[in-house]
């Protein structure tokens, strides 16, 4: 604990300091663009206010640090590492632009809802919230400053104001990204508090005279910054997507589409892998749903965990039209080809740079269990046969997603091979899975308690009858007619 201590202070540390340049750039290039220059001699006639500003600045940047230190409700994908990553460049982006829209256009015009919608969505709706209140704090300060002191003519209440549309702005935001909206739903909530929130900036520009012109104009104003806002945020959230590996439902909506490369060569290649991931994905999105998990990451990790089968699929009885190549090897030789099949998933989900909780359900939704066919197998050719020898290499599942899928992909499988005669049986084979799995320590390293996993079974007991439900032999009935 101590070492993991001194671990975490250390990295603050480094954090800290990088952050010290960091708020220097951005105040000094807020100041350029405020002054219509950006050169070393941009900001020496107000160095009394570029001083306590950029101080001001690592001051609201270390807060957001140790706030970010201190969130727990990050994003299923979100780490610590990875919300600072993204925080601090979006909120030093927005200010460098709030700053040119403060300069060129007006202080009304500020995009900030883009600060809120990008990490709000990313890494939490709180922090998000967070971000766009610091955000304002940090463009109001770069803002007044170099206009009150350097263009005292040009300063008026405006430059102030606008902090607190901002702040209204943001709050109202939270409410729309705490929502599970689609991509469409979202971008439309966002522009219609938008135009709500800009009559506050119509309002505020009556300070500056009291006209029917400066109430339309910070209307007018006050809409086309948080249009830019969505829009940027439309635009750049599929790159922050890409590099920090964070997707969001709509990007797992995408991925889930049965258009997706990668799933048409799926089942073009391995057809009976391609058939028993879809009947997975439809037991995984509905326990998910019964335990408060993301259905979309449940669907998608269904749907590629068993990705890695796609090097050779002839060797799984799901592909297999009638010759069987494992009767031609040894046991052993049949259990490596077999259990290969999840570190070939991982690998290539990784490099599809898939989030963490998709590639570890590749990895892990067999752990280390025996694949006992080959066992019994190895047993009846005699000699000593260690079952060590004829588990899965691959770590016990460390999310509930791959505990899920791990149970759904077993209960699937026994179901489809051998159909249950009623619900009471169906009932007792989905218990026994589980209690089989508990009992090899495969749910040891995951936090999930025993209530999580009785919704687990009451809700693959409701759902695989659906799947295997009879039809009316219409040939049949045809001829008794």
């Amino acid at each position: 604990m101590d070492s993991e201590k001194k671990t975490i202070l250390k990295r603050r540390i480094i954090s800290a300091a990088a952050l010290l340049p960091a708020a220097f750039l951005v105040v000094y290039f807020s100041y350029c663009l405020m002054l219509g220059r950006a050169n070393i001699f941009a900001v020496t006639n107000i160095y009394f206010a570029f001083v306590p500003a950029f101080l001001v600045m690592y001051a609201l940047f270390i807060t957001m640090m140790i706030y970010l230190s201190g969130e727990k409700q990050f994003t299923w994908s979100c780490t610590w590492l990875k919300a600072e990553l993204i925080a601090f460049p979006v909120i030093a982006f927005t200010v460098l632009i709030n700053c040119a829209m403060a300069a060129w256009v007006s202080p009304y015009a500020t995009p900030i809802a883009f600060t809120v919608l990008l990490t709000g969505v990313l890494i939490s709706p709180r922090t998000g919230l967070y971000c766009g209140l610091l955000s304002a704090v940090a463009s109001a300060i770069c803002i007044a400053p170099p206009v009150y002191f350097y263009l005292p003519g040009e300063f008026g209440l405006s430059f102030a104001m606008s902090a607190v549309v901002d702040f209204v702005t943001a709050f109202f935001m939270l409410f729309v990204i705490n929502r599970k909206y689609n991509r469409f739903s979202l971008i439309w909530g966002a522009i219609a508090v938008s135009l709500g929130t800009a009559l506050i900036g119509a309002v505020m520009s009556l300070l500056d005279g009291w006209t029917l012109r400066n109430f339309f104009g910070g209307y007018a104003l006050g809409v086309i910054g948080n249009v830019v806002a969505v829009c940027a945020f439309t635009a750049v959230l599929p790159v922050f997507e890409y590099f920090s590996r964070i997707w969001t439902d709509f990007k797992l909506a995408e991925v889930c589409g049965l258009n997706q490369p990668i799933l048409r060569k799926m089942s073009e290649e391995a057809p009976g892998t391609f058939n028993h991931s879809l009947n997975v994905a439809n037991l995984a999105e509905n326990c998910a749903i019964s335990i408060g998990l993301d259905p979309y990451m449940a669907r998608t990790c269904a749907y590629y965990h068993d990705i890695g089968k796609m090097n050779d699929p002839l060797y799984f009885s799901e592909n297999q039209t009638g010759y069987n190549p494992h009767d031609d090897l040894i046991p052993e030789v049949s259990v490596a080809k077999i259990r290969r099949h999840t570190r070939d998933g991982y690998e290539q989900l990784r490099k599809m740079r898939f989030p963490d909780e998709v590639c570890r359900a590749a990895l892990e939704h067999h752990g280390d269990s025996p694949i006992m066919f080959f066992y019994t197998k190895a047993t009846k050719l005699g000699g000593i046969v260690d079952i060590a020898d004829f588990r899965y290499d691959c770590p016990t599942p460390t999310t509930k997603y791959s505990v899920i899928i791990m149970i759904c992909d077993i209960c699937e499988s026994m179901t489809r091979a051998v159909q249950p005669e009623s619900e009471q049986a169906l009932e007792k084979t989905v218990d026994k899975v589980i209690r089989d799995k508990l009992a090899d320590g495969q749910f040891d390293n995951v936090d999930i308690t025993i209530k999580d996993l009785e919704n687990i079974k009451n809700t693959i007991v409701k759902v695989i009858p659906g799947m295997l439900h009879k039809r009316i032999d219409y040939a049949k009935a045809k001829e008794e007619r």
